[in-house]
């Protein structure tokens, strides 16, 4: 049987590269995976655990593409992303996240005030 998952798709401004996100990331989960890997084409955040899988593409300056998928409850992955969200958000990380249920539906948007 395939539990329910559901996708999320965020954005991780990074200027410096993908570290702070990934300390952030190992304060959030146990993850199994957590790396970066790095390219002629740029770094790559890989985060992979029992109930979840990541990895990110560089965009243009700095900005970086995050997407997976999570098994859960809506509610559990919602909370997982809001983790995330407030520990990145004590860290000065601008970033937004989209959770889409396992029909593709949004079901919720995270995107906290900008600290200026």
């Amino acid at each position: 049987m395939i539990p329910n998952f559901h996708n999320v798709y965020g954005t991780v401004q990074a200027h410096e590269g993908l570290s702070r996100v990934l300390a952030v990331a190992k304060k959030v989960a146990p993850w199994r995976t957590a790396q970066i890997k790095r390219s002629v084409y740029g770094e790559r955040l890989r985060l992979s655990s029992a109930s979840a899988d990541f990895d990110s593409e560089q965009l243009d300056s700095g900005e970086y593409l995050l997407k997976g998928a999570v098994a859960g409850t809506t509610d559990e992955v919602i909370a997982l992303a809001r983790e995330f969200s407030n520990e990145l958000q004590k860290q000065g990380i601008v970033h937004h996240f989209e959770i889409y249920d396992s029909a593709q539906n949004l079901v919720a948007e995270i995107q906290p005030q900008k600290t200026i």
